[in-house]
């Protein structure tokens, strides 16, 4: 007996798909590239899906890959009408970017910024993918709707859900919407919410703060939200679910199905058990490519799961017997349902991270065992790892405030063994070797002491950093110690735990999220194309104000990280100059020197958005003086009073919008001018280079006159030379006693042969075309012994010009 809900057959198997609450169809399997893909280059995959059958690709901002998975896309050649694209939002928190504008950056992504017309540049469907990575998740739940909207703009979707969001979020976003648009059939409710969904999640009962599935897919099955599953074949293969209840039921079932799917030619699978249990429930599925045996693996495993369709449905019996197996236990191998860690939230990115902190202190526990020299590759695989992972945590602001402010650093990671405590998962325990991995991130420069960093005037890309250059010149005993105490001849290895937690605790800049930040703000800068001077020039606060909330798409900088990405730009990239508080943008042909033409458009820049600022405070405060409000009430005396106030704002905004109006006319002129300076330093520069050039020897008067006559003596002794030649050939041919006349008498009579044979070829078609054939004999009475005789000449002679 099936329980398939809302799940459309077509003709071909292949076309399955679940109708959503907005009408639209979906397919009823997708190709995840999250979790193994995360930050990878996922276009073979995806191109490999494709071909193997998968027509629905699932995406996800968060992964950073949205650029590879359209190039598999392009790569497959599949039109994009044929194609159903899921992509998910990424953290907008503290940022003041709008949904539409990522979602803008999501399809340039996907199909390139001048690529694609209105009709193929859009996705299908776009997921809110963690309700804790927005300030206000109803606010993006409007925006999101919004992008349904033909007024707002371009619609870049056809129909919005949300990923991960519990049964109580999901019921407080029915009530949302049924408090903003009353009446029965105007909520816009998610088509999909995409949670984590398989048999071990399907008990609540016994353990309900854990957040079973069970529940949220009976409410979403309720309202007409179709719950679609990632991990849902975990149960196989995943760490800590070996040997779990389903492995004493899955092989009879997959057995029965083998025998009772007598078409089916392949061998049935309990993956393909899995996917009929969760599409019988009506799931929607998101999987992955897994590797198995075969000539090639993974297009095994993509027919495997689109085989799927061609089994038997499990029977009534089946699916009683998988969700009992399932409530016995309770595994969740994705933390994205924000795990506590002593505190620290973290929505992690799609990684095992419960199975990756268990190979950490398994692989890398101490120091003293010496990992990373008895298992190489395990210890470098962790601390690749952990490199991303840190880089995420630090990139998402999930590190702690610091006491003296609110703000998150973005780009510098505080370490020190609180962080390991506060990375403690439940069931595993804390990573024991993270200060050995932070350790080799430091010595590999991934990480560098922010101290060091600020301070340093050499590059971080300087080969001969003090200490090496030190290490390769001293030698002797009474210097070891010392060089020991630098760090220069002792391996890290050699410390225990807590003393390398010692040494290496501290703030550190994280290098690969400096340089992403640097790369950001070059970008912006090229944007910009035609700046004026004063847009090259910044106050430390102007400069932050400007590049803090762009260089990081995850969230604001903080004032460090904004030292740390300007010392970097000026250090390292050559990009900037910095004098106390002033930076300025150069290029290669300026003066790497700040004037005092720059301090003064500066100050002026600085006071006109001083002015700005007062000119929108004058405005907001005349916009609170409610002079009708009060009169309304009955107040007369408030009334006047405010209305004194608002004439008095008004007298005030005039002076300060002349006063605006004259400084912004000056720094215009004030640009002007300074413009003119550079482009009469280009004249100079232009009119010493082309005066060098004419004071070159070769382009003196006399020099040029006595060039000039040797190429005239030159070319006079060529034409001599010529001449010579010339009489010397026409004696030699006279002295042969050729005759011209005769070889022209000669080569006309050779044009009238070819004329002629020309004539009577076109004479025997014209024969041939009419039918008339000439007789094999003389015609009677004639004087012909053989008709030859008659066309002799002729042929003959087309056979002597032949």
């Amino acid at each position: 007996m099936s329980t398939q809900t809302n799940v459309v057959f077509n003709n071909d198997p292949s076309a399955t798909k679940i109708k959503l609450n907005d009408g639209t169809f979906v397919p009823w399997i997708a190709f995840g590239t999250g979790t193994k893909l995360y930050k990878k280059d996922a276009a073979e995959q995806v191109k490999k899906a494709i071909d193997g059958g998968f027509t629905h690709l699932d995406g996800a901002q968060a992964y950073e890959n949205e650029k590879s998975l359209g190039a598999g896309i392009k790569a497959s050649g599949k039109p994009r009408s044929e194609l159903y694209i899921t992509t998910k939002l990424g953290r907008t928190k503290g940022s003041k970017v709008t949904v539409r504008e990522t979602l803008e950056r999501s399809l340039d992504e996907l199909f390139g910024k001048l690529e694609g017309t209105e009709e193929s540049r859009y996705v299908d469907l776009f997921l809110i993918h963690q309700p804790s990575d927005h300030d206000n998740w109803k606010e993006t739940w409007e925006q999101l709707v919004g992008l349904l909207d033909p007024s707002k703009g371009p619609i870049l979707t056809k129909s919005i859900g949300v990923s991960n969001f519990t049964k109580e979020r999901l019921v407080e976003l029915v009530k949302y919407e049924e408090s903003t648009r009353p009446g029965k059939g105007n909520q816009i409710l998610p088509a999909v919410n995409q949670i984590e969904f398989h048999p071990y999640l399907w008990n609540q009962n016994k353990q309900p703060a854990l957040n079973g599935s069970k529940d949220v897919y009976l409410y979403s099955k309720e309202k007409g939200i179709v719950t679609a599953s990632y991990a849902g074949l975990g149960p196989l293969y995943k760490p800590g679910a070996a040997g779990g209840p389903l492995t004493k039921i899955l092989p009879g079932i997959r057995a029965r199905l083998q025998k009772d799917s007598g078409d089916y030619k392949g061998t049935v699978t309990e993956g393909q058990v899995l996917l009929k249990w969760l599409k019988q429930k009506g799931i929607l599925i998101v999987t992955q490519i897994s590797t198995t045996s075969g000539s090639n693996p993974e297009i095994d495993r993509v027919k495997e799961y689109l085989d799927t369709l061609e089994l038997v449905d499990l029977n009534e019996d089946e699916i009683k017997a998988i969700d009992a197996a399932g409530e016995e236990k309770y595994i969740r191998f994705f933390s994205v349902y924000c795990h506590q860690f002593n505190g620290l939230a973290l929505t992690i990115f799609h990684v095992d991270f419960a199975c990756q902190l268990a190979n950490l202190c398994r692989d890398v526990k101490v120091a003293s065992s010496s990992p990373k020299h008895s298992n190489p590759t395990s210890f470098h695989s962790n601390v690749d790892w952990w490199k991303r992972t840190l880089q995420a945590l630090v990139t998402r602001g999930w590190q702690a405030h610091t006491a003296e402010t609110a703000e998150t650093n973005k780009l510098i990671l505080n370490a020190g063994r609180g962080l390991a405590e506060r990375l403690r998962y439940e069931g595993v325990g804390k990573p024991l070797g993270l200060g050995a991995v932070i350790a080799e991130l430091r010595s590999t420069k991934s990480l560098i002491p922010l101290n060091q960093f600020l301070s340093g005037t050499q590059s971080v890309y300087d080969s001969g950093w003090l200490p090496y250059r030190i290490a390769s010149f001293v030698v002797g005993k009474p210097l070891w110690w010392a060089l020991e105490q630098l760090e220069i001849v002792q391996s890290e290895d050699a410390y225990t735990e807590a003393e390398l937690w010692k040494r290496v605790t501290g703030e550190y800049a994280v290098l690969d999220l400096v340089e992403g930040a640097a790369d950001t703000v070059m970008k912006l800068r090229e944007a910009e194309g035609g700046f004026g001077v004063a847009d090259g020039v910044y106050d430390f606060e102007g400069f932050k104000a400007a590049f803090a909330t762009k260089a990081n798409i995850h969230g604001p900088l903080s004032d460090l990280d904004v030292r740390v990405l300007v010392k970097f730009l000026e250090r390292d990239r050559k990009l900037v100059i910095v004098d106390k508080e002033i930076i300025k943008f150069v290029d290669d042909a300026q003066a790497r020197e700040i004037t005092a033409v720059d301090r003064g458009i500066l100050e002026l820049k600085s006071a006109v958005q001083k002015l700005h600022a007062q000119v929108g405070d004058i405005q907001r405060k005349m916009d609170e003086q409610k002079a009708s409000t009060a009169l309304q009430q009955k107040r007369k005396p408030l009334a006047l009073s405010y209305l004194r106030s608002k004439k008095q704002l008004e007298d005030l905004l005039t002076k300060r919008l002349g006063s605006l109006g004259t400084l912004e006319s000056t720094l215009i002129q004030v640009e002007g001018a300074a413009g003119n300076i550079e482009i009469m330093k280009s004249y100079e520069a232009s009119t010493a280079t082309l005066r060098m050039i004419l004071d070159h020897p070769s382009l003196q008067r006399g020099k040029i006159e006595e060039t000039m006559d040797a190429m005239a003596s030159a070319s006079a002794d060529a034409r001599d030379v010529e001449d010579a030649i010339k009489i010397g050939g026409d004696s030699a041919v006279a002295e042969a006693g050729i005759d011209d006349s005769e070889l022209e008498a000669e080569l006309q009579a050779l044009i009238k042969d070819a004329e002629d044979v020309k004539q009577a070829s076109n004479a025997m078609d014209r024969l041939e075309q009419d039918g008339m054939h000439a007789p094999t004999s003389a015609p009677a009475g004639g004087n012909y012994k053989d008709i030859g005789e008659v066309v002799g000449d002729t042929r003959a002679t087309s056979v002597a010009a032949t």
